[in-house]
């Protein structure tokens, strides 16, 4: 599909023993937005799955307020 790990595309982990507010997701997501945007110049798609999703859901929620 033309993707490159860690170029243009990157993974973000997260643990699911901790919840979502104190989880290290946040810093993570924030940060690899910024690479991914400064190495393409482009848009940034994301992608969530399962437990995933509510962490993602949550931090740009909490982004876009600010």
């Amino acid at each position: 599909m033309g993707y490159d790990s860690g170029l243009t595309l990157q993974a973000i982990p997260y643990d699911f023993r901790y919840g979502i507010l104190a989880s290290k997701t946040a810093t993570f997501l924030s940060q690899a937005i910024k690479n991914l945007y400064q190495i393409t110049g482009k848009k940034v798609v994301i992608v969530a799955h399962s437990l995933g999703t509510l962490h993602t859901l949550s931090h740009l929620s909490f982004f876009m307020t600010k």
